[in-house]
């Protein structure tokens, strides 16, 4: 598969997990937090200006990828374009964000990719529980599989 396609669809499972976790919360993604810097903010220089780097608690400054801040403003944009996430778009990520209807429809869909195989697993569940465990090419997976099977459901109708 496509590196682009991967990554997109490795972005689009974060952004949907946490959404899944919070349903029906509305919650603010904002693209550096997405890219890691969960306790960071951004950091200001003496004279008030931002230069791009993010103070953690323990006061110790990072830089996160631009090309993967990026890829997540971008992957929310798209979301909320096609209609499965709604909030206040911003140009650094999303506030008041959560699923509308058409994002939890796809995301409580059953699929029979898990691994005991005895009983289907919502796509949300197996998309939470990869994001949670750290298994990037498995979230992608299951996220791919999930807008496809969407999309195969809707062109159907």
């Amino acid at each position: 598969m496509n590196d682009n396609i991967q990554e997109f669809n490795y972005c689009t499972g974060v952004i949907l997990a946490k959404l899944y976790e919070s349903f029906p919360i509305r919650i603010r993604l904002s693209d550096y937090q997405l890219c890691g810097l969960v306790e960071h903010k951004p950091h200001y220089n003496q004279v008030g200006r931002f230069e791009g780097s993010y103070e953690a608690p323990d006061g110790s400054l990072s830089t996160p990828d631009q090309s993967e801040m990026k890829l997540y403003q971008d992957t929310i944009k798209w979301l909320a374009e096609f209609g499965f996430i709604t909030g206040n778009v911003q140009p650094w990520g999303i506030e008041r964000a959560t699923l509308t209807p058409q994002g939890l429809h796809m995301l409580t869909a059953k699929h029979g990719g898990t691994e005991g195989g005895d009983k289907p697993e919502n796509f949300g569940k197996s998309i939470l529980r990869a994001m949670l465990d750290e298994a990037k090419a498995q979230l992608a997976d299951f996220t791919g599989q999930a807008l496809a099977a969407y999309t195969k459901e809707m062109i159907r109708q």
